[in-house]
């Protein structure tokens, strides 16, 4: 890892450890992590029975991307990919952004979102509920550097307690 890297690894379990509750812990998760990473943007979301739950940054996408995403969701190959495995997934890995724009999913939710290629990774995957980070570039694809970054389990975000975060 350059130290350009570490040092922003480091800044990032710095201002984790000053969290105060979930929401300021999930908020530092994804603007240090986007720094990080180089992402333009990141999102936790939480799916289950109940419906879906989510935070993301630099904000929330509107009324009618929501509304999209709350309806369709399991059409989104991210989803899709890390119900079968929690593993790091990267979408331009396994779909051209031709493939891509024939998915009804990418042209009426991901690409109004500037998603152009994404990094998502599962926190709590089981048979009902799944909760993942997704860290997107909006005018670049990620390096094969990035991935490996964020397959590594130091990487992976913890509350103080030391438990897996969970979104409430």
């Amino acid at each position: 890892m350059n130290s350009g890297r570490t040092t922003r690894a480091l800044h990032l379990l710095a201002e984790l450890s000053r969290s105060a509750d979930t929401d300021q812990f999930g908020t530092t998760v994804l603007v240090e992590g986007c720094s990080l990473l180089l992402a333009d943007r990141g999102s936790i979301v939480e799916i289950s029975a109940a419906g879906t739950n989510g935070h993301g940054w630099p904000g929330q996408p509107g009324p009618a991307l929501r509304t999209v995403w709350d309806r369709r969701h399991n059409e989104h190959p991210a989803v899709q990919a890390l119900r079968r495995s929690p593993a790091c997934y990267r979408l331009r890995e396994h779909l051209s952004l031709g493939e891509l724009g024939r998915m009804p999913i990418y042209c009426d939710f991901m690409r109004p979102m500037g998603c152009r290629d994404e990094l998502a990774i599962a926190l709590e995957a089981d048979r009902g509920r799944l909760v993942a980070l997704a860290m997107a570039r909006v005018d670049a694809e990620f390096t094969d550097c990035r991935r490996t970054l964020k397959n590594d389990p130091l990487w992976y975000p913890r509350n103080p307690e030391g438990s897996n975060f969970k979104i409430r």
